[in-house]
């Protein structure tokens, strides 16, 4: 089980993942593990970003367990640069957060495990002892910069957010087409937010950068840095622990409970809520006074967030991976009292108390249980502050003179639930994938992300717009497409005006010689003027 450092961790050293501390105790003996001492050389540089809608997508990208990101918030466990992001509170109701994370590894140190164990520790309590041993640690650093767009004025959030949408895609490499993107994105929004920046790092000594082209530049020195450290393998970065009932039947196998992931993903989320509620709320009330006649308001607000507060500052105390999901319970039974057991509960209720007290206007759009969804035609992600999407594939239609549905569909791209050939007629319809090519003269296979929409009643596509009616908000903007040659007649999608062209580490192929492609539709009008006659018809998906 791979784990991030932890300090001072030495090979062969017992370790307790419960605690998530190193225990000193030698499983193998350090004589033997230095004779049998083996280094793997690596050279591996991985530059990404992603968008960050809620506490649980920066665990995803760092790539660590829920129960680990929550102890390392509370401050109960040490996970060198990574805890001291995780324990930064962030309020996302009036800001947008970009991470971006450079990870290099230099070297991994292991050795065998038929190695010479050492016998003492097998005599000695399990409790004593621990529930882990190292077998390797990974040598390099992991940098990461979070870039904070925080809105002058709580109505200009819907502006940055479109902004955002339009010129990124929720994750992704840090390649110079991003960066363009970046810089074009910063350009937008200038007038409207506030830049906050701060770094974190594993290794490495650098200048906090205090602007975007600054931010790009350590990116790419980062690597460099990294080897100035450790004498040119850094510093440790990872290490790979491994169960101590593999060596010992009196240990019994460490199990972490998959299906605690999701609940520990919506845990992190209210926490956070918690924290930056907490924060905002001693900081406006140490800042601001009020007429008496909220007082009954203000403080009922603060009993119920510090009670809320604790009881799930309990349950992460007392969280162990290897049991069940009742663990939460009692923390999520008092997060929901009193009111509806919604995302952001605590922070949209300070907002609201805080412009009550103050008599200022409300810009936030109210919170709705209703739910939509749209297909983002081209693309493999939702329109910011949608979640993931519910799945990402390939459209797909009717091959090439061969007449079936003329609708277009999005098709999963992990292996469907198909049902078995068991028919007594030959007669079929087909589905094949969908090329499509653009004014531009780009092509590509045509991709398409599921997209629930919370807060939203309706979304549908608009023809011939390049913006979305008054009240309502931009998902998408793209070209109206329909396929030239499919055997029957094709409907009409709005293709986003970037698409992706294909989906990371899926190698399917869903077209062939018979597959249709995806035309922009453009307009014949011989009474109009010259200007508007023949013109690619623009489109726009629209929520509400």
């Amino acid at each position: 089980m791979l784990i991030p450092i932890v300090a001072g961790a030495i090979l062969g050293l017992a370790f307790n993942f419960d605690t998530y501390r190193l225990q000193p105790t030698y499983i193998f003996d350090p004589e033997a593990v230095k004779s049998n001492l083996q280094i793997i050389p690596k050279a591996f540089t991985q530059s990404q970003y992603r968008l960050i809608q809620s506490s649980s997508d920066s665990t995803d990208l760092l790539d660590i367990d829920g129960d680990l990101s929550l102890k390392a918030k509370k401050g109960d466990i040490e996970l060198s640069g990574y805890g001291k992001y995780m324990m930064k509170t962030i309020n996302r109701q009036n800001s947008v957060e970009m991470l971006i994370t450079v990870y290099h590894e230099t070297q991994t140190e292991t050795f065998p495990s038929y190695s010479k164990l050492r016998t003492d520790w097998q005599s000695k309590p399990p409790k004593n002892v621990g529930t882990h041993y190292i077998r390797s640690i990974t040598y390099g650093g992991q940098l990461m910069i979070s870039y904070i767009l925080k809105a002058n004025k709580d109505e200009y959030m819907e502006d940055i957010k479109a902004a955002v949408t339009a010129n990124l895609a929720i994750s992704g490499s840090l390649d110079a087409n991003v960066t363009g993107r970046l810089e074009k994105l910063s350009e937008e929004v200038s007038d409207k937010s506030t830049v906050a920046i701060s770094a974190y790092a594993t290794t490495g000594i650098f200048n906090l950068p205090s602007d975007l082209k600054a931010c790009l530049e350590l990116v790419n020195q980062y690597p460099e840095l990294v080897k100035k450290e450790g004498g040119g393998k850094g510093a440790p970065l990872k290490i790979d622990i491994v169960e101590l009932s593999t060596l010992s039947r009196n240990y019994s196998a460490y199990l972490k409970n998959a299906a605690l992931e999701g609940m520990l993903n919506d845990a992190t989320n209210k926490f956070d809520d918690l924290r930056v509620s907490w924060d905002a709320y001693r900081d406006w009330e140490n800042n601001h006074s009020w007429d008496p006649k909220w007082d009954d308001d203000v403080d009922s607000y603060q009993v119920r967030l510090k009670k809320a507060k604790d009881a799930m500052t309990r349950a992460i105390s007392n969280l162990d991976a290897t049991k069940g999901l009742e663990q939460f319970d009692e923390a999520f039974k008092v997060y929901g009292e009193h009111g509806l057991n919604i995302p952001n509960r605590y922070a949209r209720e300070l907002k609201n108390l805080t412009y009550n007290v103050e008599g200022k206007p409300f810009f936030w759009f109210p919170y709705t249980l209703a739910v939509s969804s749209y297909v983002h035609w081209g693309r493999l992600n939702c329109s910011l502050p949608s979640p993931e999407p519910l799945y990402v594939g390939y459209a797909g239609t009717s091959p090439v003179g061969f007449g079936n549905g003329g609708n277009i569909e999005c098709l999963p791209a992990n292996k469907p639930d198909l049902v078995p050939k068991k028919v007594g007629s030959t007669v079929l319809s087909e589905i094949n994938g969908l090329l499509y090519e653009l004014p531009d003269k780009k092509s590509g296979q045509t991709v398409c992300a599921f997209c629930k929409l919370e807060n939203a009643t309706v979304a549908y596509a608009i023809s011939g717009r390049t913006d979305c009616p008054e009240e309502m908000k931009l998902e998408y903007s793209g070209y109206l497409m329909t396929s030239r040659d499919a055997g029957t007649g094709s409907s009409f999608i709005c293709l986003d005006a970037n698409p992706d062209d294909k989906i990371p580490a899926d190698h399917k192929r869903l077209s062939d010689g018979s597959t249709a492609s995806l035309s922009p539709v453009w307009t014949i009008c011989p009474d109009c003027d010259e200007d508007e006659n023949q013109k690619y018809v623009s489109c726009v998906v629209c929520s509400r």
